[in-house]
């Protein structure tokens, strides 16, 4: 009984893992056919906290970070991004709402937005 429980997660964990790699596709695909290609120089502030997010950034090349910012000013790394993975502030892209986060490129990046 156990052993048929576990084959059925299992299953059900393939299916999952099988329809992200789908999705994950896809939504290269898109970047890559609608997508335009901008490259920025290590450091370069792609969001600051308190803007709204207007982009959806697939990193093709390099490496970047989202953020916080303490009350005093400090940044605080809350995730890292690199290559062939997607980031932005999606509640603020989604929302319209100000990001708390901040997005800032580790090196010389390659993008599509």
């Amino acid at each position: 009984m156990v052993t048929q429980q576990r084959g059925r997660e299992i299953e059900v964990e393939a299916a999952d893992a099988a329809a992200q790699k789908r999705t994950w596709n896809a939504l290269a695909n898109c970047f890559h056919q609608l997508g335009t290609t901008r490259k920025v120089a290590a450091h370069q502030s792609l969001l600051r906290p308190g803007d709204v997010a207007r982009h959806l950034y697939l990193i093709e090349r390099g490496a970047a970070r989202l953020f916080v910012l303490s009350p005093q000013g400090a940044e605080t790394s809350i995730q890292f991004f690199f290559e062939g993975e997607v980031v932005s502030s999606l509640e603020s892209l989604a929302t319209g709402e100000p990001s708390s986060l901040g997005l800032v490129s580790m090196e010389p990046c390659t993008l599509k937005v």
